[in-house]
């Protein structure tokens, strides 16, 4: 059973090729960047480790 689409035209299903906004665009960095600090709160073998990451120790 082939499940119908609502719009028959193909280009409503496809992305837009818009460039994103100056805030969408910002908005992804920033997530970009939670998300490599959450990476090195799990790798890190140390609280003294993270921290170093964040240059709030001095070594």
């Amino acid at each position: 059973m082939e499940h119908q689409r609502r719009y028959q035209d193909k280009r409503y299903y496809e992305k837009q090729k818009r460039p994103l906004s100056e805030k969408k665009r910002k908005k992804l960095e920033l997530i970009k960047e939670l998300n490599e600090g959450f990476r090195r709160v799990k790798e890190a073998r140390s609280a003294d480790e993270f921290y170093r990451w964040q240059d709030k120790v001095e070594v």
